[in-house]
């Protein structure tokens, strides 16, 4: 009877074990389930506090402002990181692959600072020696520009660096059709890394923009929301003088003390402001069109001018027997000489990771066009790096922004607790 009794305090007691196992392990998942839900809540609340004090316009004109605004609107355990994505990056650092000083002087004279939707986007330029894709990671760079470069197919450093996701801009004159080693051209180095293909039925021998859609056609969409900065920074008669260079016409500017835009051939425009060109005034050789453009922003010595059609004609540079990018107007990249026509699909065309255009002299539309694709290509970035424990809660915000272009952006928020 006592050995029954014994088993019976045994399993009894087992059974008790097993209850306060069980009621632990139900505790803990209880807590992980609460404690996800708590970081939920304090994500939410400091977003919303932070959208409704407009603390969100820090994002880009203030990381280290925005950082502590947000970490004061956090509980003190609670860490957070931060992933944008839809929007270009607010500095954009770019490398100038094996180029002389030259190169790089015309790459700096590309990479001008861009304003847009109330805020800046920057570049920096930097030349350096391309031995190994781990160089690019290592200066920081999120794009390498290539200047008068062809041998890309072949070249085993450049292929790595695009199946990292690299990205490439080539800036690039070309002679000649040829596919082979044997033609003499240089194009059959790159048709394989910049997907070209014959394409007979275009007859454009232009480059222009006929229509885009802002949330799918990015590189049209940045180079009318950025424009055309011009500085002015010759001093005659108390006007800050400049040269707009359109469409092979170099068009004097100047900006006068109480900041009025004087404009050679239209006359004077306050910010604001509309006006009208026609290609033809500009240059005989185009076809006779009329576009509308905005005094976008002006500062003491810089005008921001906006192309407001949602088409843009850009002249043709290019010399016989000279392979040049252009967009027909079925929205299409394609390459063209005076002879043949091929088509152009940016490689891996949902990631936008290596574009080819023809190099250009001094023209402010190419400038814009080249930064457009800059832009595009570095559209989604870590803002801040998330340092707490691994388990986390991702949170997404719409970040809309105006007013020169509609674009939607987004910003993931990484919560977690510091320990």
């Amino acid at each position: 009877m006592k050995g029954f009794i014994h088993i019976i305090e045994v399993s009894f007691a087992i059974l008790i074990l097993v209850f306060s196992v069980w009621l632990s392990l139900s505790s803990i998942n209880v807590k992980v389930e609460w404690s996800d839900f708590d970081l939920i809540k304090i994500g939410e609340n400091a977003w919303k506090y932070i959208s409704i004090a407009n603390k969100t316009a820090l994002i880009f004109s203030n990381k280290t402002a925005f950082i502590n605004e947000m970490e004061k609107s956090l509980s003190e355990m609670v860490n957070f990181g931060m992933y944008i994505k839809g929007l270009p990056k607010p500095y954009i650092r770019v490398g100038c692959a094996n180029c002389s000083d030259e190169e790089v002087a015309f790459a700096e004279s590309i990479f001008s600072p861009s304003f847009y939707n109330n805020r800046w986007v920057n570049f920096s330029v930097r030349k350096f020696t391309f031995l190994s894709p781990e160089d690019v990671k290592l200066y920081g760079f999120d794009i390498i520009v290539f200047i008068n470069f062809t041998n890309f197919d072949e070249n085993s450093l450049v292929q790595r660096y695009l199946e990292n996701n690299g990205k490439i801009i080539a800036i690039t004159k070309i002679k000649g059709f040829g596919g082979n080693p044997n033609s003499g051209s240089d194009l059959y180095k790159m048709d394989e890394t910049f997907s070209l293909r014959n394409s007979p039925n275009l007859k454009e021998n232009y480059q222009r923009f006929s229509s885009y859609e802002p949330l799918k056609d990015s590189i049209p969409k940045y180079f009318l929301a950025f424009g055309f900065d011009v500085k002015t920074t010759k001093q005659i008669n108390g006007k800050y003088q400049g040269v707009w260079r359109i469409w092979l016409n170099a068009t004097q500017i100047n900006i006068t003390q109480n900041k009025e835009v004087e404009i050679e051939g239209v006359g004077r425009k306050k910010e604001g402001e509309i006006f009208i060109l026609n290609t033809r005034e500009k240059n005989p050789s185009l076809p006779d069109m009329k576009f509308v453009f905005k005094i976008k922003k002006v500062f003491e010595r810089e005008v921001f001018i906006q192309p407001l059609n949602h088409t843009f004609i850009f002249y043709d540079y290019s010399e016989p027997n000279e392979v040049k990018v252009i967009a027909n107007p079925s929205g299409r990249n394609v390459l063209i000489s005076k002879d043949e026509l091929y088509s152009l699909s940016v490689l891996n065309t949902t990631t936008n990771r290596a574009l080819w255009i023809s190099y250009f002299p001094e023209s402010d539309e190419y400038r814009a066009l080249v930064k457009a694709i800059a832009a595009s290509m570095a559209n989604e970035f870590v803002y801040k790096t998330y340092f707490g424990t691994p388990e986390r809660v991702v949170l997404f915000f719409p970040l809309p922004q105006c007013c020169d272009i509609p674009e939607v952006g987004g910003v993931y928020l990484f919560l977690g607790y510091k320990y």
